[in-house]
């Protein structure tokens, strides 16, 4: 009987957690952010299927370090070029998932749609000891995501 009191004794012990509980142990970070891309009449260009769709070989994201663009591409990532295209099944539609630079305050990024397409994406993010998170974004000089403004993640351009 004492050396199962001394087991549950020396349990109850170890398993105790002396650190501080006043420190958090999670680590939030939400950078990406979702585009429809849709024609003049509001068809979803996104979607495969459709006879304009944008041809998602030929779209390249650039991020621009030290003022000069770099291509964005690692084949030991899920997405490469960093981004997706996805559908939204219970939307009905599709969404472009972008994974902006994260190495500053204020990146740009460029995503070059063709050889004769190019976008601008100017993103703000916010940096804390607890969290990476996406505050703002502007396309083509135009402020698309506002996260205190509470605009949500995403938004919709016309090609």
């Amino acid at each position: 009987m004492k050396t199962i009191l001394l087991i549950v004794i020396i349990f109850f012990i170890l398993s105790c957690n002396s650190d501080n509980n006043d420190t958090v142990d999670t680590y939030n970070y939400s950078t990406a952010f979702h585009m429809r891309v849709v024609n003049e009449q509001g068809e979803d260009l996104l979607n495969p299927e459709h006879p304009n769709a944008v041809d998602y070989e030929q779209i390249k994201l650039y991020y621009v370090i030290n003022e000069q663009p770099v291509e964005v591409f690692n084949p030991a990532m899920d997405s490469p070029r960093n981004f997706n295209i996805e559908e939204y099944t219970e939307e009905g539609i599709y969404k472009m998932n972008i994974f902006p630079n994260i190495n500053s305050t204020n990146t740009i990024t460029y995503i070059v749609w063709n050889d004769s397409d190019r976008d601008t994406i100017n993103c703000e993010i916010i940096f804390s000891e607890n969290s990476t998170v996406l505050k703002r974004v502007w396309y083509n000089g135009e402020l698309k995501v506002d996260v205190p403004a509470g605009t949500g993640y995403t938004f919709e351009v016309i090609k």
